[in-house]
């Protein structure tokens, strides 16, 4: 299929083939003659944005070659598309989704309660929370504790 045609130069005065020039970005493979005229032999693949909780973290020599998007891992996210990096979660938060898409996904990590803003508050003395979520810190049990003996 020889759809696209692509760029071709040639430097005045050139007598050699290898003085050929193609935009070989636009071009899978291509074809030549021996007057530096050629076409794409097949047209690359039209370049998609990745979609939201996914990034790209290489530019593809070719349309969407390889790497292609890879979706954001745990304590990620990424609120918008055409991203290269993602976003961090608040370090008192954290979540074990992949390709999570909002801020609001990352959530208080054991230890941790809601607070206002992004940030999670530390479990006051005497309080507890073993589990992810944005739940309150619960008061610890009450354990009375005996001294030994002496014998």
């Amino acid at each position: 299929m020889r759809a696209v045609r692509t760029e071709r130069h040639v430097r005045n005065g050139s007598s050699a083939q290898s003085e050929c020039v193609c935009d070989n970005a636009l071009c899978l493979a291509k074809v030549w003659g021996v007057d530096c005229s050629g076409d794409c032999e097949d047209p690359p693949d039209p370049c998609h944005a990745c979609p939201l909780g996914h990034i790209k973290p290489e530019v593809s020599v070719q349309g969407n070659a390889e790497p292609s998007c890879a979706m954001c891992g745990a304590a990620k996210f990424q609120d918008q598309t055409q991203a290269s990096v993602c976003k961090d979660c608040h370090p008192t938060r954290t979540h074990t989704n992949e390709g999570s898409t909002d801020v609001l996904s990352c959530e208080c990590k054991a230890g941790h309660q809601a607070a206002t803003g992004l940030e999670c508050a530390r479990c006051s003395v005497g309080f507890a929370k073993s589990s992810v979520g944005n739940q309150a810190c619960t008061a610890c049990l009450s354990v009375s504790l005996q001294t030994p003996s002496a014998a």
